[in-house]
């Protein structure tokens, strides 16, 4: 325990030491300024494409981060020159946080509009209701209320629908448009969306999935539609269809204002202010408590059940002759060898593409898995270790091949297997972290949501870093009383070939 509270502490002042920690950037301006500097994005947004077809920008390095919020907090550690986004999210981030500033001169007006997959009748289902909307004034009434601060929202959908429910991936970290409020997804397109849906006779379930992969699930059918300020482009029509435009935008760049006043405070305060921005505002702490119900959960059966896996694989592996065993083991070495977002994705999009299929059982099933490849190896050798004379002693004795291997070889092979299990079960914690990749909302995403909301990587690394390690440490007590009871076994199976010898 003390080396766990050691390492614990150690993180968290590495973690405050890269916060604190600047680099030298020049004072920037007007566009011009840019030319030499680096720009970072989110994934997926056009703004790479603008500044790539501007002329003026011909200079400009690109870089690329997961979220916008997370390009931002690289711009307030000073690791990148400018962030480019749309205007309405620059306004909210600028108005937000202190010592930021719009550059003046705006890019590329643009619509955003609703993607829908290509051929979908609702398409012209929602067109329909959106030019009503335009007609009458109601869309415009929404757009302004919620660019004015107005956040008053009722998204209970206590109406009847006939047609069923559409599922609409959106991002929920881009105030005012959509965003995350309560535990409830608000803004100006769920607002938007609801109104349409109740319309046509709908109710809309948002499924939340980072915003590079917002066309992908209405593409691959997991997804009926995606909202979430997605501009209308020639490129993304390749593959989905769009609704008419209903809100117009520009793309911007924020950059750090060095004019600005700063207000100098203790390493105390700032933890502080920190921690009641990521935990106490808008009771986040209860997302973290539930975020990390749901790693536990991705943690406590997919180790049961990769311990299952492995023993079923294992018992193929005994009774198969040696040329079956080389198939088994290069198919094993495969999937170790395959990135595990890779084989995370290949389960969501591939194996399990029904969308009834719970994100939930997918990302058990992917990490279950996953153990079990990471882990048969060391069966397996501990199974070839074994004396090839013991073989023979057994068979002396009388014992059918079934019975030599859980009275005798398995017993066995127990001392060696428990040697790597720890370790196999320390990266399984580790590994559960990537199920974010399929909008599972575990602690490792709920505290990257934090993070993108208050732009403020530390409280939310932190926890995220001090859960690992006491599920970590945890895990491996489990595994250790595990180890006591199988040490006891191994002693007898080892007097009974003693006695056969």
């Amino acid at each position: 325990m003390k080396k766990v509270l050691l390492v614990t502490f150690t993180l968290i002042i590495l973690i405050l030491l890269l916060c604190s920690c600047n680099s030298s950037r020049a004072h920037i301006n007007s566009i011009s300024d840019l030319n030499g500097k680096n720009v970072t994005i989110e994934n997926g947004s056009i703004q790479g494409d603008i500044i790539s077809s501007e002329p003026s920008l011909n200079g400009v390095e690109v870089e690329t981060s997961p979220t916008i919020q997370d390009a931002v907090a690289k711009l307030l550690l000073k690791k990148t020159d400018a962030v480019a986004l749309d205007y309405q999210l620059a306004l909210k981030i600028v108005e937000q946080y202190d010592g930021l500033k719009i550059i003046d001169d705006k890019l590329n007006d643009s619509e955003y509009g609703y993607a829908f997959k290509i051929g979908s009748p609702l398409v012209d289902k929602f067109n329909s209701v959106l030019s009503e909307m335009e007609s009458s004034g109601k869309l415009e009434q929404i757009r302004q209320k919620w660019l004015n601060g107005d956040t008053s929202f009722d998204n209970t959908q206590d109406w009847d629908a006939p047609n069923g429910v559409l599922k609409c991936s959106v991002q929920s970290h881009f105030e005012p448009i959509c965003y995350k409020s309560d535990d409830k997804i608000i803004g100006m397109d769920p607002e938007i969306v609801l109104n349409i849906a109740e319309k046509l006779g709908y109710k809309i379930e948002f499924v939340e999935d980072d915003f590079e992969n917002l066309l992908a699930s209405v593409v691959s059918g997991k997804t009926d539609m995606a909202a979430s300020a997605i501009t209308i482009t020639e490129a993304r029509r390749k593959y989905v269809d769009f609704t008419q435009g209903y809100f117009e935008e520009s793309s911007v760049f924020i950059v750090i204002d060095y004019n600005a006043d700063k207000i100098s405070s203790g390493v105390g305060v700032k933890i502080k202010d920190a921690w009641n921005r990521s935990m106490i505002e808008n009771n986040r702490w209860k997302d973290i408590l539930k975020g990390l119900g749901v790693t536990l959960l991705m943690i406590f059966t997919s180790i049961p059940i990769g311990f299952v896996l492995i023993f079923l694989l294992f018992l193929l592996y005994y009774y198969a002759n040696d040329k079956f065993r080389s198939i088994i083991s290069g198919i094993n070495k495969f999937f170790i060898l395959m990135p595990l977002s890779t084989w995370l994705l290949i389960c969501y999009y591939l194996i399990f593409p029904d969308r009834s299929v719970s994100s939930y059982f997918i990302g058990i099933f992917a990490l279950s898995v996953q153990f079990l490849t990471g882990y048969f190896g060391t069966v397996a050798g501990a199974f070839e270790a074994i004396n090839p004379e013991q073989f023979e002693a057994v068979i002396t004795m009388g014992y059918s091949k079934t019975k030599a291997l859980f009275k005798i070889f398995l017993p066995q092979m127990m001392p060696a297997i428990f040697a790597g299990m720890e370790i196999n079960v320390i990266f399984q914690v580790r590994d559960t972290s990537i199920v974010g990749f399929i909008a599972i909302q575990d602690i490792q995403a709920v505290a990257d949501g934090i993070s993108s909301k208050v732009i403020d990587p530390f409280i939310p690394l932190a926890i995220t870093a001090v859960s690992y390690i006491s599920l970590a440490a945890l895990t491996t007590f489990i595994v250790k009383l595990i180890g006591k009871a199988i040490a006891f076994h191994s002693k007898k199976s080892n007097t009974v070939i003693k006695e056969a010898e």
